[in-house]
């Protein structure tokens, strides 16, 4: 499994004309096999700092690396293989694309590199019924809720099996079932040998945390 780094990570944003200094230096290590959950208020940093170990977000200074390799020092063709294969993003936003069916934005990455098979649609409709959702596989998204929405995205990351999870604030909109479902999931995902990093502000998911953070004004504290 591979090792994800980030070192001395700065990122600051203007504000009304100001600028607002997002994630302070901060220096983490995603270990595989563990779950590490990182709380905090809204505004703390934690979505920023997410963005910028998936590659999405490019730090103001600092590095971050997979296996040794600095994600922003990559092509664009490089980062995005390295993210489609290695990296895999619950996030907090919409991020099913519309015109598919629940079931095809699962299998998403399959059907962009033409490669469903009869074992993956078996494994997308079986992480769809894991996560209460099997009576929707045939529906557009257009008509689902914010939390369905967010199971879907997590079936979508479960079946491809990447090195590494990182999740941003998974269980809002869930109900406690639910919430104690997805938590289980990715306790599995852990278990297999994935690197796991839930951000959050609600405090279930301490409970399966191996390690513990705290962010506040962009700064990051072992809990």
């Amino acid at each position: 499994m591979g090792i994800l780094k980030a070192e001395n990570v700065y990122r600051s944003f203007e504000r009304r004309g100001r600028r607002f200094d997002a994630v302070c230096d901060v220096s983490l290590e995603v270990p595989s096999g563990k779950i590490t959950v990182i709380s905090g208020r809204s505004g703390s940093g934690k979505s920023t700092l997410l963005n910028m170990l998936a590659g999405t977000l490019k730090p103001g200074s600092g590095t971050v690396t997979m296996d040794g390799r600095d994600l922003y020092a990559m092509n664009d063709r490089e980062n995005s293989g390295l993210r489609s294969s290695a990296i895999g993003v619950i996030p907090q936003g919409k991020s099913l694309v519309m015109s598919l069916s629940v079931l095809d934005n699962v299998m998403l990455s399959y059907l962009l590199k033409g490669s469903v098979t009869p074992e993956i649609r078996d494994k997308a409709t079986g992480a769809l019924g894991r996560l209460g959702l099997s009576g929707l596989a045939e529906a557009a998204p257009k008509g689902l809720s914010g939390g369905e929405m967010r199971r879907v995205s997590i079936a979508r990351v479960l079946i491809n099996m990447p090195d590494v999870i990182l999740a941003d604030e998974p269980t809002g909109d869930l109900d406690a079932g639910t919430t104690a479902t997805v938590l289980s999931l990715l306790r599995e995902e852990a278990d297999r040998g994935a690197a796991v990093l839930l951000v959050t502000h609600e405090t279930e998911a301490y409970g399966i945390a191996d390690i513990l953070y705290e962010m506040s004004e962009g700064k990051i504290y072992i809990k």
